[in-house]
């Protein structure tokens, strides 16, 4: 199983998955309220979503402090295990080298986008 994880980057650099070791650190998570996939002071955020690119990359952005930023905001559906990124409508996926992170198309029955969230509450 994969887990999402900052890879010791900071904010700038692309977001990746590894192992999951179930000791938090750089895998350790949130889904606020506000719709911002949080670790620490850092969120996932995709690159500028526009135009007819099939895919893009996630990377790690400075949470703001005052308001959130659009462009962090996902959406969780529990029923399908889909985070969708509010938006671009596209969903969070972990890319054919299981290392990287990227959003795409949602597509529901793919498993390279589900996700489980430990402790989701809706």
């Amino acid at each position: 199983m994969k887990c999402v994880d900052t890879l010791g980057h900071a904010s700038g650099e692309l977001a990746g998955a590894g192992t999951c070791h179930g000791i938090g650190g750089n895998q350790a998570w949130s889904l606020t309220f506000e719709g911002e996939i949080r670790s620490d002071e850092v969120c996932l955020a995709p690159e500028a979503v526009s135009g007819r690119k099939i895919k893009f990359d996630v990377k790690l952005e400075k949470c703001s402090t005052t308001s959130v930023n659009v462009n962090h905001q996902f959406d969780y559906d529990a029923m399908t295990g889909l985070l969708k990124h509010r938006q671009s409508g596209r969903c969070l996926e972990l890319a054919g080298d299981a290392a990287t992170l990227q959003i795409r198309d949602c597509i529901p029955t793919l498993d390279a986008q589900k996700w489980q969230l430990e402790g989701y509450k809706a």
